[in-house]
């Protein structure tokens, strides 16, 4: 396992939804994340499956943590600022939050071309 000083958020490289989302997100959180895709960075992280990662990304903690999924993007976002940290409180103390979230995070998983597709819509001006 490769251990760095700061987290690492890890997506599917080619994925272009995936890229543009770790695109915003990276703006957002500047320099206190590394991001890379699994393409690049998956064989630094040989207990995760490529299946795993071409499924969701993942956030690894310089503790050697892993979460993947829409928690993983609540816990990339917390580190952002305070405001992000309802999400991420929500998504681990609320009974219905977190298992709605992780619904809609493989939904949009599964569906990748039409998420992109309304991504594309809403961001039409950054995508």
């Amino acid at each position: 396992m490769l251990v760095k000083n700061k987290p690492i958020l890890v997506y599917d490289g080619d994925c272009s939804l995936c890229k543009v989302w770790a695109n915003r997100w990276q703006s957002l959180v500047e320099n206190d994340v590394e991001f890379e895709s699994y393409q690049k960075m998956g064989g630094h992280y040989p207990e995760i499956r490529k299946k795993e990662f071409e499924s969701e990304v993942k956030i690894i903690f310089p503790s050697g943590k892993i979460v993947g999924g829409a928690e993983a993007i609540f816990a990339l976002l917390s580190l952002h600022g305070s405001r992000f940290l309802l999400w991420k409180w929500l998504y681990k103390y609320s009974p219905l939050f977190g298992p709605i979230s992780e619904f809609v995070y493989k939904l949009v998983a599964r569906n990748r071309k039409v998420a992109s597709r309304i991504t594309r819509l809403f961001l039409k001006d950054k995508y």
